[in-house]
């Protein structure tokens, strides 16, 4: 979705934050545009592979902030996150209506 003709296309002072899949963009292209300069940063919190390979010479770039698919894991998401299990299970055991239930 993301190649070349779009990389070339974004302001040089922009910052691309990916939390999609890593297939969404090009990573040779995405790895040239940074290196030309055409572009500020990238965030990354998904791979073209996982677990992600260190030595990709994408991670090792100085614009690069690459997290590993946890990006949304903080201390509050956990807690918050916690809390739901911990309610769910007692609506569980009183027969009552699940939160949040997809079906």
């Amino acid at each position: 979705m993301i190649g070349a003709r779009e990389l070339e296309m974004m302001k040089q002072d922009a910052m691309l934050i990916n939390f999609a899949r890593g297939e969404v963009i090009d990573k040779t292209a995405l790895l040239a545009v940074l290196n030309s300069g055409k572009l500020w940063g990238v965030g990354l919190d998904v791979h073209w592979q996982e677990p992600a390979d260190a030595n990709e010479p994408l991670y090792c770039h100085r614009n690069v902030v690459a997290l590993p698919h946890s990006g949304v894991g903080t201390h509050e998401v956990f807690q918050n996150l916690s809390a739901l299990i911990v309610e769910n299970l007692q609506r569980w055991k009183a027969g009552k209506e699940l939160l949040y239930r997809l079906v």
